[in-house]
C-alpha cells in the first residue's frame, strides 16, 4: 500500500485532462503557498506536510515529514491559472519522470482561505499558508552566476538549471533538467526578508536530513529582476550567487 502522502500527491497531479499551454500565464487567487489538510474529510497525519507553491507562471509541490525529517516526493512545472482552473506542464516529477513534458488541468474553488480540488482519488482540501505578496521575492528565480575562486562566473542558460520558487513566506529550490527528465536535488521551507537580510529555515533537504531545522541568513541585494545572494551554505562554505527572475 502506498503511504497517504504519496497517494495524495499522485492523485492531485496525475489525474487531469490534457491541455495546451501558452507561453505566458495569468495571475489568479491561487498565487501563494498552500498546505494539504484533508482528503475526503480526513485530516493528514501529525507531522506530514504536502506543500504547494503557486506563482503566476510556475508551480512546485513537495511531500515530506518535518518531524521524522523524511522527504518523499516533489514535482511541478510551468503553469497557467485563471479564476476556475490551473493548467500545468510538468518540468520535473521525482516519482514518475515519464510525466515530464505532459500537460494536466484541474478545476478548483477557493473559499475562505481554503482551496478544493476534486480528483479521481477523492476530494482534497488545502489551506492557504500565505499570498504571494510583501516584496519583490515571490516568483521563480534562476541562478545565473556564482562566485568561484574569488570571481563571479556566469552560468549560461541550458536545459539543466537550478531554480528557486517563492511565495510570501515559503521557498523551494530545484536542480533539474526537463530534457533528460532528471531531478538532481531539492530543498525548501520558510523564509523571511528584512532590512536586506534573507533567512531560510529548512523543512526538507533530502541530501542531508540532519540539516532540517537549520536557519541560514544571507545578505540580499534585490532589484525587480535580479537578486544577489551572499552568505554561507549548510556546510559552512561561502556562497555568492546571482539569481534572475523568470
Amino acid at each position: 500500500m502506498k503511504p497517504i502522502f504519496t497517494s495524495l500527491c499522485v492523485a492531485l497531479f496525475l489525474s487531469g485532462a490534457l491541455v495546451q499551454l501558452p507561453a505566458t500565464a495569468q495571475g489568479s487567487t491561487l498565487s501563494g503557498a498552500w498546505s494539504l489538510v484533508e482528503k475526503n474529510g480526513q485530516p493528514l497525519s501529525v507531522g506530514m506536510n504536502i506543500v504547494m507553491i503557486v506563482t503566476d507562471n510556475y508551480v512546485a509541490w513537495s511531500c515530506y515529514d518535518r518531524v521524522s525529517k523524511k522527504y518523499y516526493y516533489t514535482g511541478g512545472g510551468v503553469c497557467q491559472t485563471d479564476k476556475k482552473q490551473i493548467k500545468i506542464r510538468f518540468e520535473f516529477n521525482s516519482r514518475d519522470s515519464t510525466q515530464v513534458g505532459t500537460d494536466v488541468a484541474y478545476d478548483y474553488v477557493v473559499t475562505n482561505k481554503r482551496l478544493a480540488f476534486s480528483t479521481d482519488e477523492g476530494d482534497l482540501v488545502w489551506e492557504r499558508l500565505d499570498a504571494a505578496r510583501g516584496s519583490d521575492l515571490p516568483g521563480v528565480w534562476r541562478i545565473t552566476g556564482r562566485e568561484q575562486d574569488g570571481k563571479m562566473t556566469a552560468m549560461p542558460a541550458s536545459a539543466r538549471k537550478t531554480i528557486k520558487i517563492l511565495s510570501g513566506t515559503r521557498f523551494q529550490w530545484i536542480a533539474l533538467n526537463p530534457e533528460t527528465k532528471q531531478v538532481f536535488g531539492t530543498g525548501g521551507g520558510t523564509y523571511t526578508l528584512k532590512n536586506g537580510r534573507y533567512t531560510e529555515t529548512i523543512e526538507f533537504f533530502p541530501r542531508d536530513p540532519q540539516r532540517v531545522g537549520m536557519s541560514l541568513t544571507f545578505d540580499a541585494a534585490l532589484t525587480s529582476r535580479r537578486w544577489q545572494h551572499k552568505g554561507k551554505s549548510t556546510a559552512g562554505s561561502p556562497v555568492n550567487e546571482t539569481w534572475e527572475k523568470q
